[in-house]
């Protein structure tokens, strides 16, 4: 074959008759349409890339129409950054999360509330939930301490069966060893 056939042919194909050859010069030959066919296929992707980098400033302002929408937007975001920075009540803050629409504003009033709690329990120095030191925190805290009680409690009967069981056990070695050596020899009944 010639190398303008080998050029015809995929790299399977190519593949296949190079496994299916053992003359070196068609080898060669197939091995260079092989280098040649990735040649071609890499410089089509890089000419597809280079399309895709360069594409008419028309198409691009079309895909900025996003990015534009939130410049304007980006006033309104500012006037409700100072807004939450005067309001200091989560429960406020948690009915404008509720009445807003927009994806940013939630993301900013969720924010806020996380920086007054944050702050609350800092100040308090116990979780907060809604300005005020969590009961569920306190109460949590006593659940903890009584249930460490009984814990304590529990282990300490645990130990104590433990003992008593060690006591007998040594006892019942103490008569199993007072029997002096003692066998039992058992003879089954002569018949007649």
């Amino acid at each position: 074959m010639s190398v303008e056939s080998y050029s015809a042919l995929d790299e399977t194909s190519l593949r296949a008759l190079l496994d299916g050859t053992v003359d070196l010069d068609e080898r060669r030959l197939i091995r260079s349409a092989i280098r040649d066919l990735r040649r071609r296929e890499i410089e089509d992707m890089e000419a597809a890339l280079a399309s895709k980098r360069f594409r008419p400033t028309r198409l691009k302002q079309q895909e900025d129409k996003e990015n534009q929408h939130r410049s304007e937007s980006s006033d309104n975001l500012d006037v409700l950054s100072r807004k939450l920075q005067s309001i200091q009540d989560i429960d406020e803050l948690t009915k404008m999360l509720r009445a807003a629409g927009e994806y940013e504003e939630r993301k900013m009033i969720r924010a806020a509330i996380r920086q007054i709690r944050d702050e609350q329990q800092q100040a308090t120095g116990f979780p907060a939930i809604g300005g005020k030191p969590s009961v569920w925190f306190l109460q949590a805290s006593e659940t903890e301490r009584e249930s460490h009680s009984e814990r304590e409690r529990i282990r300490s009967q645990i130990r104590e069966l433990r003992g008593q069981q060690t006591q007998q056990s040594r006892e019942l070695q103490r008569l199993g060893s007072n029997s002096g050596g003692m066998v039992l020899v058992l003879d089954h009944l002569a018949e007649g």
